[in-house]
């Protein structure tokens, strides 16, 4: 919302400044991940649901492609890892496999990586948190997709590599030219 209002003060006797509030606007409904699963909306035969629009809480909804390369970037404390966790939720039941790097992992219990161990038997392998298990697993996702690009590997099982603090990560001088290489 863009509020920039023009007063013209010339010849005015009253100099006190006009209330310059932006006026309130009323959040639309989103529904829980619970609701949506209950209505059928989620899971296989259905669209991923990437979000909802943020004006009038329509569903914005997609396929694999769009998911494609995805980075989700935001301030502190504003939804960046539970938006990770409803698109891998959703991927799951959809038959998704995961890799997961989260510098966080095993230090607290929301941390990306212990809110999605209920769905562990999705993971290709254990969330990785220390710098050689990070660069393994990416290692690991980017042998899979050039053997699939070289028709090594006829599996099309899609895999999801799910990275917490990316760019924290690739700020890092002892992983993060590596890791932006990979």
């Amino acid at each position: 919302v863009n509020f920039a209002p023009h007063y013209n003060y010339r010849g005015a006797t009253d100099l006190s400044l006009p209330d310059m509030t932006a006026p309130a606007l009323a959040a639309p409904t989103v529904p829980t991940f619970g609701s949506l699963l209950d209505a059928g909306r989620i899971g296989k035969g259905n669209p991923l649901i990437l979000g909802f629009d943020e004006g009038d809480g329509t569903e914005i909804s997609g396929t694999w492609l769009d998911l494609y390369s995805t980075a989700i970037g935001g301030m502190p404390g504003t939804g960046k890892t539970t938006s990770q966790r409803f698109l891998a939720c959703q991927t799951a039941l959809q038959g998704a496999r995961f890799a997961i790097i989260d510098p966080h992992a095993g230090a607290a219990a929301d941390s990306l990586a212990a809110t999605l161990q209920p769905l562990s038997s999705a993971f290709v392998c254990e969330p990785a948190s220390t710098d050689k298990a990070i660069l393994d697993v990416v290692r690991y996702v980017a042998d899979v997709g050039r053997r699939r690009i070289e028709g090594k590997d006829s599996d099309t099982t899609p895999l999801i590599l799910w990275a917490d603090e990316l760019t924290a990560l690739l700020g890092r001088s002892s992983v993060g030219d590596e890791l932006a290489a990979l």
